[in-house]
């Protein structure tokens, strides 16, 4: 959870708000998750008093803001702990302890959070803020396009933009060389230095002779030269010969698997 926290609070750096705007703390009720999952909410009121509350029991402390050093004080009785600004919105708070570079505070909004999942609510605003577009790999995985969401699917190979891959804890990879395959979509991506170099197209046709092939495009609204037939049924290699589609005027000519 530290890595992630980390990379959030790196990734979303423009995008944070502050507590000198006091009406994002006060008044609300914040919920601090610990190490164990044990959850202390606690309400910062207007007149600097601090009501926490831990498996129904009440106590009282207090806090304070100092605008110069961006950094929350609290006074929770039992403790005091001065907490600096990592990323704040209306809905989490990532504090980190003063002097430590690896102990973080995390407060999530119930209002706004009920299930404190502050991960999935980061994710959220990053994939807005850098207009992700995510495809689901065949692992169950997130093969996700940055700045994908600004461009149509057939502009985003010319771009190269740059990919990374999110696994269900929303831990974030780049990506190594090769080829990821999205089964719901039918769609081939090439990856070549964290970049996706090319985008193909998996589409199967039934050819007139009664078998199936699966084909591997480079345009997603027809067939071209040198796209390639990667499977086929009942029989693959497909022999080379002319073949025309089923339901279809078109016919392919297919040598060593290619289409010429």
């Amino acid at each position: 959870m530290k890595d992630l926290l980390k990379y959030y609070v790196s990734s979303l750096s423009h995008a944070t708000q502050t507590l000198k705007k006091k009406s994002i703390l006060v008044e609300k009720p914040w919920a601090l998750v610990d190490n164990e999952g044990a959850i202390q909410k606690l309400i910062f009121r207007r007149d600097k008093k601090l009501v926490l509350s831990k498996n129904g029991v009440v106590t009282e402390g207090s806090w304070d803001y100092y605008s110069e050093a961006r950094s929350l004080f609290i006074d929770r009785g039992t403790d005091k702990l001065l907490l600096n600004e990592q990323y704040i919105d209306d809905s989490v708070l990532i504090l980190k302890k003063d002097g430590s570079d690896s102990e973080f505070f995390t407060f999530a909004n119930e209002n706004a959070i009920p299930d404190y999942d502050v991960a999935k609510h980061l994710d959220s605003i990053y994939t807005v803020h850098y207009a992700i577009r995510e495809y689901e790999l065949t692992d169950g995985s997130t093969f996700r396009i940055i700045k994908g969401n600004d461009y149509a699917l057939y502009e985003l190979q010319r771009n190269k933009h740059a990919v990374e891959i999110r696994d269900k804890n929303y831990n974030t990879y780049e990506v190594d060389d090769g080829s990821y395959f999205s089964k719901p979509q039918k769609l081939m991506f090439h990856v070549k230095e964290n970049r996706l170099e090319k985008l193909t197209f998996l589409r199967k046709y039934e050819l007139a002779v009664g078998w199936e092939i699966t084909i591997n495009k480079k345009h997603i609204d027809r067939i071209s030269k040198n796209d390639e037939v990667v499977d086929g049924k009942p029989i693959f290699p497909i022999p080379d010969g002319k073949y025309r589609i089923k339901g279809r005027w078109r016919w392919v000519r297919i040598k060593n698997c290619v289409i010429v």
